[in-house]
């Protein structure tokens, strides 16, 4: 449990590294590459994890509304949307290590914004979604806010079957955590300030069931659960074109 639990608070703590690392992403997928000024991205987000020492499975359930950047085949060009993707992964090994897995599946999906609902205070979460093949993420998504991984990995939802109902509650513990930070990143002409805020709530209490497939309740230290959103702020000098040389599609 450990394990999990230093891998996604990790992700909180490197937020404000990644997000520096975004303006360059979105200066590639044409973003910061075509203008100065100030651009401002948010993030919102919750995740549940399990980890059973015993029998070495576990249970993730994160969904994240961001903007993302995508390419929905190979060879096409890149996009950007905001959208709320849900991401489910389960695995439960064979007792005979030379086996394979008894269960390892894994999915992501985009859903409607309504289906995952946040307090202003990030206390208490709600995620409430039905998925198909309709809902399968499109392509290989990277959030440009840098708050999480890449999620998926050319969309799909592996061997689940559909239709597929998830439900999850968070309740946190009463308090919030902010990280704030700030910096620069420069490369040949190009300049960029940026200012990031993170708020991060521990959740006292996560239930979260898949029919037929996973249910999770309890809290710390057996079930891991946070509730985060953050606001990135970047303020482009000049033209905003960053080079091909510094990763841009600019000149």
């Amino acid at each position: 449990m450990a394990w999990f639990r230093r891998i996604s608070v990790s992700v909180g703590v490197a937020a404000a590294m990644l997000a520096s690392v975004a303006v360059a992403s979105v200066g590639a997928a044409g973003g910061f590459g075509s203008s100065g000024g100030r651009f401002v991205f948010t993030d919102l987000s919750a995740t549940v994890s399990t980890f059973n020492p015993v029998d070495q499975s576990s249970d993730d359930i994160s969904v994240d509304r961001s903007l993302y950047m995508f390419r929905q085949r190979a060879g096409g060009g890149l996009q950007t949307q905001q959208m709320t993707v849900l991401s489910i992964s389960v695995f439960v090994p064979s007792p005979d290590p030379s086996q394979p897995p008894v269960l390892a599946e894994s999915g992501c999906f985009v859903i409607p914004d309504s289906d995952f609902v946040v307090s202003s205070d990030l206390q208490t979460a709600t995620l409430n979604a039905t998925v198909d093949e309709s809902n399968f993420c499109p392509g290989f998504l990277v959030p440009l806010t840098g708050a999480a991984p890449a999620k998926g990995d050319g969309g799909g939802g592996g061997g689940f079957t559909f239709p597929l109902t998830v439900t999850a509650t968070w309740t946190g513990t009463g308090t919030v955590g902010t990280q704030e930070d700030q910096g620069s990143f420069r490369c040949a002409s190009f300049v960029s300030l940026f200012h990031n805020r993170f708020n991060s709530a521990a959740s006292r209490n996560v239930s979260a069931v898949i029919p037929g497939v996973l249910s999770i309740s309890g809290g710390q230290p057996d079930v891991f659960g946070f509730v985060q959103n953050g606001t990135f702020v970047n303020d482009v000098a000049g033209s905003g074109i960053i080079t091909a040389a510094c990763g841009g599609k600019g000149g």
